[in-house]
């Protein structure tokens, strides 16, 4: 028995496969997340005068020093590039934010993330929203996500326009800054410390099909859109601090437990890898130790910070 195919039937095919295929091509060229970052924020990036963050432009003279650049998030045509900020304390010290930023990088955020450090040694992720319904540009600063160690904001382009009489008067200012800056804390003055932004990884500009927003807040059992958000325990992984007197015995009983240890990452879900974080902090403090330095402790620091996982 042969089935055969009306004329009326064939005719409410509504797109041959050529057809489907052209929309197909058409709608991965369209979707933003398919264009480098460098596509991206074309047109809204802009120098910065003066050392300061945020130059307001109708106040810049001939005469203003050119000292680095920013991205204005609401300038952007697409709504969907956002920017994770990872805020760790400014008081923080140098080895202890080269460890809660290798942990960011290696631990809350998917593989090959863009990353960009900032020059208080915080990190930005750059992300793909999908349409992930944010409440504002950024998160109040009692919203902010809470880790241990640092916190978490949300930079995207979700209110847009200044209002006057209820409707759009003029664009908000939603700016980052970005590599290669420079800028002076309020307090410059008396500290005399200027502050460097990095310069962005070799492959950073051209980087696309950047990770979902909402797979990385998933992961972190966490929902912007609830008032109130919770964490699961074993993804929060918060570490009690506790100052224990240090001393050359100790130190020799942490070394020897070092020169045993083995690390493996066979885990398939976030909830079941565990942090490495306690051990950079201790690695680091004990590096710290001058006595240490140029000891047998040297090779083993070296070994166990720069393996591969």
């Amino acid at each position: 028995m042969s089935v055969v195919q009306s004329e009326d039937e064939t005719t409410n095919n509504l797109f041959s496969n050529e057809e489907f295929e052209i929309m197909i091509d058409e709608s991965i060229i369209n979707d933003p997340n398919s264009k480098s970052i460098r596509e991206r924020t074309t047109g809204a990036i802009f120098d910065t005068h003066n050392y300061k963050k945020c130059s307001k432009g109708k106040y810049i003279t001939d005469s203003d020093k050119v000292t680095g650049s920013c991205l204005d998030i609401n300038q952007m045509k697409d709504k969907q590039l956002t920017i994770l900020d990872f805020d760790i304390p400014h008081s923080t010290d140098k080895y202890n934010k080269e460890a809660y930023q290798q942990y960011i990088i290696r631990d809350l955020l998917p593989k090959d993330t863009p990353v960009l450090i900032t020059a208080h040694g915080g990190v930005h992720a750059y992300v793909n929203r999908y349409n992930y319904p944010l409440k504002g540009n950024r998160l109040v600063a009692s919203k902010k996500i809470p880790f241990q160690f640092f916190t978490v904001d949300v930079f995207a382009q979700i209110d847009k326009y200044k209002l006057a009489n209820g409707k759009p008067n003029g664009i908000k200012e939603n700016r980052v800054m970005l590599p290669d800056s420079i800028v002076h804390d309020d307090d410059y003055e008396q500290t005399q410390i200027e502050y460097y932004y990095p310069t962005a990884p070799v492959s950073f500009w051209e980087q696309n099909n950047l990770p979902s927003l909402w797979e990385i807040l998933n992961m972190w059992n966490v929902d912007l859109r609830q008032d109130d958000y919770t964490k699961e325990q074993e993804i929060n992984q918060r570490i009690i601090l506790t100052n224990i007197p240090m001393n050359k015995a100790l130190i020799n009983v942490i070394i020897e437990g070092f020169n045993s240890i083995q690390i493996y990452n066979f885990a398939t879900k976030a909830k079941d890898e565990v942090t490495l974080l306690p051990l950079f902090q201790s690695l680091n403090a004990l590096n710290n130790v001058l006595h240490y330095r140029q000891g047998w402790f040297c090779p083993l620091y070296g070994e166990i910070m720069g393996f591969n996982y």
